[in-house]
């Protein structure tokens, strides 16, 4: 299928994702030798755009490369640039694979940062890829999927391509209704376009207005399919688009010629050739030369006919288009078998069912196995008649019709009458046969005398191309010796790189970490205050009763009991609080009972609350089960989702509002096979223009001695590696709740 070819790939994701203008290789490599940072990675992308189409291998390289810079500069929509270079490469070689996981991954991406436009176009090019393999279903999968997304951005000439594409893709399938619903979608959108930009939206106005008027004439609306093609070729005919106008003028013949107004079908075709040999475009040639034949064909004129259909195919073959070289094929075997050239005809047909079979035209099989059916009939063949028309039979689901019984017995009976002729032939070529073998034998030794020569001849040419080749094995050795060394550099390089950037995100974690215990110090100084001061209250009161004279050893036991109780709070709190702040090179995953981890993280922030006067509701739900996680992270994520709740209640204290009462509710409960964690805060509030950025590393809206930007962008990440998710809802001014979703394990 034309439409979707892998050029048309390689050309759209070199004009979406390109960055800079298109230079040769060898300038593009010597600015590559002093460019660092994004310029590095941007010169690496544009040398995988220049290699892609003669070199996809070192397409791939440079992307590979690309990527790893860009990880190393932390762009991730280069990243996305560099995977879809990677995805394009593979793909290239044939790679399948490997190119839809590249694909998949940069899609990744770009959803995350909300880069629409560009996801939309990468789900076009994973439907043209299983388009080019002829697969109907995932194709128009994703095709749908483009049109979902880009519908959210405008309705531009993106959303317009993703709508053609479905046509013409159900126009190749037989989906006549679907076609027309999205050739129609196509056009009404490019014409809303159109009337804004008449010369900019021309080629785009007459592409679509084509495809409908393609779906128009199929459902038999003639009339509407000519007042669309003649819409277009105004437009084609003010803009002097020739290709456009010889495709038009091919449209119109062929309309005229199913209503068999043979002579207007003709007139049009004949303005379409002089365009088009005029123009040298020789698709569009090859397709007029077809249609003429179509007409000499109708009219009888076989010997113009087969001159025209000759034409076709040279043209047909020099540009690949395999399904119309096979129909060409197909209509030329019928007119040599008509003027009684059998063996030609059956060359043609032998040729067009290699071709379906090779590129996978299903459709047209049938018709080359009931075209070789009819040549060996009236070849006197009956046997491969009656198998070919089986083949055709079976292929079109009718195999047990009358008209295909009749078909088959007749030609048994034909084929069983053959045989006795054949029989009789046979007796008659024996007596030949032995005249023959006597002449036979006197040119036997002459051709063992050549044969020998022959033998030694090529021995000698095998043994010179057997040296040569060793040479070239060792010289091929040697190079894939040299790649080796260099993958394995690049993959030490690649190792060292990801070893550095975990440590770094290691370090960002534990320093959030401190920055949380020193913002609860307060809390946690009063957590150990309080047996402290029960211990001190419990000595004074022993020492009393001892000045006394009443200290009993009941009492004393009881007070020492308490005395213990005292000490053993500040051992848990110092215990507790020393385990959270350690430093975890290695995060243990195991068990976690949600509740617990929440009344932990209250132990250590509930002073605080207090003393800054918050009311805070706790409603812990019944868990059955666990999440698989780390305590101490998740109750990091606890901690620091009650400390921004908490600064979101001071700052909006500072605004002075009559009644206002600060209030946190924190939740826990079970839905489905997940555990949730909510917490509400009545504080300031998240601007709508900064919900998307708060998760990012370093973003605050607080000043520099309250807050570093890492809290947030700590936490999604603590809750993504525990499979979880992380949501928020906010009302600027009244409220925000940061909703935590875990998911049960069993």
């Amino acid at each position: 299928m034309r439409k979707f070819t892998l050029l048309f790939i390689w050309g759209s994701l070199v004009a979406t994702f390109a960055f800079g203008k298109t230079r040769s290789v060898d300038s593009l490599e010597r600015l590559l030798a002093n460019a660092s940072g994004s310029t590095r990675v941007e010169i690496l992308l544009q040398l995988s755009d220049s290699t892609l189409a003669a070199e996809p291998a070192k397409s791939l390289e440079y992307g590979l490369k690309a990527l790893v810079a860009s990880k190393y500069i932390n762009s991730p929509l280069h990243e996305a640039a560099s995977l879809m270079r990677m995805g394009l490469s593979s793909v290239k070689t044939k790679s399948y694979e490997n190119g839809l996981r590249y694909f998949q991954r940069s899609i990744a991406i770009f959803e995350r940062f909300g880069k629409w436009r560009e996801y939309g176009r990468a789900y076009l090019i994973f439907g043209d890829l299983y388009a080019e393999q002829r697969n109907y279903n995932f194709a128009h999968e994703y095709y749908l999927q483009a049109v979902n997304v880009l519908q959210r951005i405008d309705k531009g000439s993106d959303l317009v391509d993703a709508y053609y594409k479905l046509g013409a893709l159900s126009v190749e399938y037989g989906k006549l209704r679907e076609a027309k619903k999205y050739a129609q979608l196509a056009y009404s959108t490019t014409y809303l376009m159109y009337r804004k930009d008449q010369r900019g939206m021309a080629v785009q106005m007459a592409r679509t207005t084509i495809l409908f008027a393609s779906t128009q004439k199929l459902l038999g609306d003639y009339a509407g399919a000519k007042q669309s093609l003649m819409f277009a070729y105004e437009i084609c005919k003010r803009n002097t688009n020739q290709q456009m106008l010889v495709m038009i003028l091919i449209k119109m013949s062929n309309l005229v010629f199913a209503e068999q107004n043979y002579s207007l079908a003709k007139t049009y075709i004949d303005s379409a050739l002089v365009l088009a040999e005029k123009s040298k475009i020789p698709y569009e040639t090859a397709l007029v030369y077809s249609n003429l034949g179509d007409i000499y064909f109708v009219q009888r004129n076989y010997p113009k006919a087969q001159q025209y259909y000759q034409r076709a195919a040279t043209l047909f073959t020099k540009t690949n288009s395999y399904k119309d070289l096979v129909s060409t094929y197909v209509i030329s075997s019928r007119i040599l078998s008509t003027v009684g050239n059998n063996k030609e005809a059956l060359r043609l047909l032998n040729l067009a069912l290699y071709l379906s079979k090779q590129h996978k035209l299903n459709q047209t099989v049938a018709d080359v196995y009931l075209s070789l059916s009819i040549v060996f009939e009236r070849d006197g063949k009956y046997l491969q008649s009656l198998e070919f028309h089986k083949l055709w039979a079976e292929m079109r689901d009718s195999l047990y019709s009358d008209e295909t019984g009749d078909k088959l017995a007749r030609l048994q009976m034909l084929y069983e009458i053959s045989q006795k002729d054949q029989e009789n032939k046979i007796l008659k070529q024996n007596a030949e046969i032995q005249k023959l073998q006597i002449n036979r034998n006197k040119f036997q030794l002459l051709y063992l005398i050549l044969g020998i020569t022959v033998i030694i001849s090529l021995f000698m040419i095998l043994f010179v191309r057997y040296r040569s080749k060793n040479r070239e094995v060792a010289r091929q050795r040697e190079n894939e010796q040299r790649i080796s060394e260099l993958n394995r550099n690049l993959e030490k390089r690649l190792v060292e790189e990801l070893r550095k950037q975990e440590v770094q995100q290691e370090l960002l974690a534990q320093k959030s970490k401190l920055e949380s215990l020193g913002t609860l110090s307060a809390g946690i100084a009063h957590e150990i205050n309080q047996p402290l001061g029960g211990i001190s209250m419990g000595l004074d009161n022993i020492q009393l009763k001892l000045l006394e004279g009443h200290l009993t050893d009941d009492y004393l036991n009881r007070k020492i009991d308490g005395l213990f109780q005292h000490v053993e709070r500040i051992k848990k709190i110092i215990e507790h609080t020393r385990t959270f702040s350690r430093s975890q090179r290695q995060v243990l995953f195991g068990k976690v009972d949600v509740n617990e981890v929440v009344n932990n993280a209250l132990l250590m922030i509930n002073a605080q609350l207090v003393s800054s006067k918050v009311e805070l509701e706790v409603a812990l739900g019944t868990i059955n089960g666990y999440v698989l996680g780390d305590n101490y992270r998740l109750e990091q994520v606890v901690l620091n989702l009650l400390s921004n709740a908490k600064h979101a209640l001071e700052d909006k204290e500072k605004k002075n509002i009559p009644g206002y009462v600060k209030c946190i509710k924190l939740q826990t409960y079970s839905e489905g096979d997940e555990v949730v964690i909510v917490v509400w805060d009545n504080g300031v509030g998240i601007p709508h223009e900064n919900i998307d950025k708060i998760f990012d590393p370093f973003f605050t809206t607080k000043k520099e001695d309250k807050g570093t930007g890492l809290g947030l962008s700590i936490t999604y990440g603590i809750v993504k590696d525990m499979l979880g998710e992380l949501r928020v809802e906010s009302e600027y001014g009244v409220s925000t709740r940061m909703k935590v979703i875990l998911p049960i394990s069993n």
